[in-house]
């Protein structure tokens, strides 16, 4: 049998989906470590040229929308046109990331190049803001950027930032996929200011009927311990107080001490284009106060420095309800329910393919599956 030789990402999407075509049922995971990209179940059609296009189309992806025209998208990365209400998708195939031996000595994590970060998020401030003029509903735009990874073959970095995107621009937009944990300390009632433990309340996201608007309400309250908390003493932030009707949030968070450290501000608006608008004063003044992003129609909610805020989402491992952080792996699921460490030999994930929970080919002999990047709904079982 010939050898065939890939220098670049784009040969190996390539020669993957030539080698897949017809095989229907299953996700392929390919290549390792940086490289590593998913094939979607049924490969999308590949247009001739240098470099290829990967071409896939989504029938009623929209409804009534306000404006026909000035409604498509096309950038280096991605293209969006529309035929109607059927979009049109396309990608053109590049290699997203630095070439073997390229990589920073103190680099632990997969490294995209700054062009492909950057046309993701042009692609994504584009969709927003077509659905700011009317092209679509807000909640159209997120089932066709999960329907854009789900049917074209990314790797996996490239495409967990086209759906959620935090990393590239600052922000995540809160929807019922996801809940929040915030973490606050509890003090001391002795006036000694002395944290002597943690209180971390989870709340809840329900979607509104019919559009992408959001409710949060309080699901639990638990207490972790730093040392017995005596009666009298209380937490010196409480819960966080959001509006008790649906609206659209959107975390917005800022790097503090260090890349790992981050400040949060949640916006909160009735309407897409005020907090869009208030986005844009975030990302030019750089400040996550709510003084500095006040604006008519817009509630803002900045926690005290010491309280931390976390988007999880769920996931299933072995049948129960697993919540892994944003940009959670299979490894961070599967601590939870076994202590022990490596990569069971009946291991089996499955994502969601037009509806349909399919199964993810991978390398067994391999402990890349261990830092697969999940999404909400994935399931884990052995």
């Amino acid at each position: 049998m010939k050898k065939i030789k890939c220098r670049d990402l784009a040969c190996l999407i390539g020669v993957a989906l030539v080698l897949l075509d017809g095989c229907t049922l299953s996700y392929h995971l390919q290549g390792h470590g940086q490289t590593a990209i998913l094939i979607p179940p049924v490969p999308p059609i590949t247009l001739t040229g240098a470099p290829s296009v990967f071409l896939v189309t989504v029938s009623n992806a929209r409804s009534h929308p306000a404006i026909l025209d000035g409604c498509d998208i096309d950038n280096d990365l991605s293209g969006l046109h529309w035929l109607g209400n059927t979009a049109e998708i396309r990608l053109r195939s590049e290699s997203y990331f630095p070439a073997p031996g390229d990589e920073r000595p103190e680099e632990t994590a997969p490294r995209i190049y700054l062009s492909s970060v950057q046309n993701v998020e042009a692609f994504r401030n584009a969709l927003e803001d077509r659905v700011v003029r009317g092209c679509l509903r807000s909640d159209e735009a997120q089932v066709l950027t999960r329907t854009i990874v789900e049917r074209l073959p990314f790797p996996l970095l490239v495409g967990y930032l086209i759906r959620f995107d935090g990393e590239a621009t600052g922000f995540v937009d809160l929807t019922p996929d996801f809940r929040l944990k915030v973490v606050s300390p509890v003090r001391s009632a002795d006036g000694t200011k002395e944290i002597v433990g943690y209180q971390i309340a989870y709340y809840r996201l329900a979607a509104a009927p019919k559009d992408a608007r959001v409710k949060i309400s309080l699901g639990s309250i638990s207490t972790g311990e730093a040392k017995a908390v005596q009666e009298g003493e209380s937490a010196s932030a409480g819960p966080l107080v959001f509006p008790t009707s649906f609206m659209f949030f959107r975390l917005l968070l800022r790097t503090a001490s260090s890349p790992t450290d981050y400040l949060a501000t949640i916006l909160i608006a009735d309407d897409e284009a005020t907090l869009s608008k208030a986005t844009s004063r975030f990302e030019t003044e750089r400040d996550p106060s709510c003084a500095v992003l006040a604006m008519p129609g817009v509630t803002c909610v900045t926690p005290a420095p010491d309280v931390s805020i976390n988007v999880e989402f769920g996931v299933s491992v072995n049948r129960n309800q697993v919540f892994v952080a944003l940009g959670g792996t299979v490894s961070n699921a599967m601590q939870s329910t076994r202590a022990a460490s490596g990569i069971p030999a009946t291991l089996r994930i499955r994502r969601r393919f037009r509806g349909h929970l399919r199964t993810i080919k991978f390398d067994p002999a391999s402990q890349d599956i261990l830092r697969f990047m999940l999404m909400p709904g994935d399931e884990i079982s052995w």
